[in-house]
């Protein structure tokens, strides 16, 4: 046990190392979603890969998949007002972890960094990539970030 968490077992893990290969199998995963999407992203700017996921949430929403999005309010300055508008209205629950505020000061540093996607509570993929064209080779004239995602499969 660890941390106070027991081990399950049926449990499948896949290091996934390929951002193409990342972003089709997550896009394949919510396009599979009978019941729930969960999405909590750091970084999301507008672009190829914001666009490809904004399709595939809509239509899971469009056709009676729960679908809750959470976007740090920071990571998420480059997605444009259209395209959160064409997300929350497409019937997703979209959120932004503390929004900005001169107010807050310091707490304006309290970022929301989890790269997190749960399908039907048994799918789920966790690591390091962020939905933005710098994913993507030969995309805004440089060769791609490079990041991991886990995706794990079971109870």
């Amino acid at each position: 046990m660890a941390a106070g968490w027991p081990w399950r077992q049926g449990n499948s893990f896949e290091l996934l190392a390929d951002s193409d290969r990342i972003f089709r199998r997550m896009l394949e995963a919510i396009a599979g979603a009978r019941e729930s999407v969960l999405l909590e992203m750091y970084l999301v700017d507008s672009g190829t890969v914001a666009r490809r996921f904004i399709d595939a949430l809509a239509g899971c929403a469009g056709r009676g998949v729960r679908v809750h999005v959470l976007f740090d309010s920071f990571g998420s300055l480059g997605l444009r007002a259209a395209d959160r508008r064409r997300l929350a209205g497409s019937g997703a629950h979209l959120k932004f972890f503390n929004p900005l505020s001169w107010r807050k000061r310091l707490q304006n540093c309290l970022r929301d960094h989890r790269k997190l996607l749960v399908i039907d509570g048994t799918l789920a993929f966790v690591g390091g990539v962020g939905l933005a064209d710098e994913f993507i080779d030969g995309k805004r004239g440089h060769l791609a970030w490079r990041d991991l995602m886990l995706e794990i499969s079971g109870p």
